[in-house]
């Protein structure tokens, strides 16, 4: 979860550094690889990049590639797991909450021991 949230943070200021910096806008236009490898590390160069910019009377719509053929979607991964029915979200409620029920027990226990 932490990851999320840092690549979350780091794609907030690129995109705001994208919107208010005309000089990495164009850095970013020229030569993507290189701006997104400084905020995420190596990316392939056999992938293409394109940077695209809206405007007022043009507006992108990015849909994302099918998954390949030999790959599990999503969506099957969570059915496998047993993620997404009631009883399964539930059930994982109670272990979250017994696991912090369990854990306080314990801190309160350890704060009394001189």
């Amino acid at each position: 979860m932490q990851g999320e949230t840092l690549i979350d943070a780091r794609l907030a200021e690129l995109h705001h550094r994208a919107r208010t910096d005309t000089d990495f806008q164009t850095q970013l236009q020229k030569d993507p690889h290189a701006v997104l490898e400084e905020y995420f590390g190596p990316i392939d160069r056999n992938i293409e990049i394109r940077v695209v910019q809206d405007t007022d009377r043009v507006k992108h719509l990015h849909v994302k590639a099918p998954p390949p053929q030999n790959e599990i979607s999503d969506q099957d991964l969570l059915q496998a797991q047993g993620g997404t029915s009631p009883v399964c979200i539930v059930g994982g409620i109670i272990t979250a909450l017994s696991a912090v029920s369990v854990s306080v027990q314990t801190i309160a226990q350890a704060s009394y021991i001189d």
